[in-house]
């Protein structure tokens, strides 16, 4: 070597770093509440696929705003509840009594199919 040049400086990766963990108030051994919180944002990914639960919150808020301002809307999804209910109920006792299905139209009073999705 001469003496202008020096020795080549070590590059240090991050593998090469200690990681700084944060000890844990609750004492050795235990997760830090940063790793609860990293716990707890996997999870909820997880369980939404990725989507923020925010955004879900927020659609379903809108929804639930533009139902609440439809009074005909509230009363016609609570009679079809009503009668899906019903039905329910007449083929678990159908079924459960006499071993067979009940002979019913397919949906009684129900709206008529919209054209775009006509067959």
């Amino acid at each position: 070597m001469n003496e202008t040049s020096s020795p080549p400086a070590k590059v240090l990766s991050a593998v090469d770093k200690p990681a700084a963990t944060p000890s844990s108030p609750l004492g050795e051994g235990m997760p830090t509440f940063e790793t609860m919180d990293r716990v707890e944002r996997a999870v909820a990914a997880r369980l939404t696929h990725g989507i923020s639960p925010h955004a879900l919150y927020a659609a379903w808020f809108d929804w639930a705003s533009h139902l609440a301002n439809a009074p005909g809307r509230v009363l016609e999804l609570g009679l079809e509840a009503v009668n899906a209910s019903a039905r329910f109920a007449q083929g678990k006792v159908c079924l459960t009594c006499f071993g067979s299905r009940p002979s019913w139209p397919k949906k009684p009073g129900g709206r008529a199919p919209r054209a775009k999705f006509a067959a």
